[in-house]
């Protein structure tokens, strides 16, 4: 598991491909703030900000001008979640197959990278 920006990993000899050849059952689980492609991929992310971008820190309906985040960190959490479970269905997949995989999470896929990606 790791969560460095893109390309971090494999600077350090430690990416998923030099480890896949060393250990094929390996599964390798990255989580980044906004994808390994695209045109953020290369930003931090993190939950209050997140919650900014996404549209849920929002005006409370009082008048004032600022948005307020929700008061967990629910972007966090959410992504937290399914990085555990796309690890575990890696590791049911890899009792099937005996092969490992890349799992990729990330906190946030702006619309144009979900364009992109069809």
């Amino acid at each position: 598991m790791e969560n460095f920006r893109p390309g971090t990993m494999a600077k350090l000899g430690l990416g998923y491909d030099a480890l896949k050849a060393i250990n094929p059952g390996l599964i390798y689980a990255v989580a980044t703030g906004f994808g390994s492609e695209g045109p953020y991929k290369d930003r931090p992310g993190q939950d209050l900000l997140l919650q900014a971008m996404s549209g849920l820190a929002m005006p409370d309906g009082t008048g004032r001008r600022r948005a307020d985040a929700v008061g967990a960190v629910i972007v966090d959490q959410h992504a937290a979640s399914l990085y555990a479970m796309s690890i575990l269905a890696a590791l049911f997949a890899r009792t099937k197959t005996g092969k490992g995989q890349l799992v990729e999470v990330n906190l946030y896929q702006p619309r144009s990278i979900s364009r992109s990606s069809r």
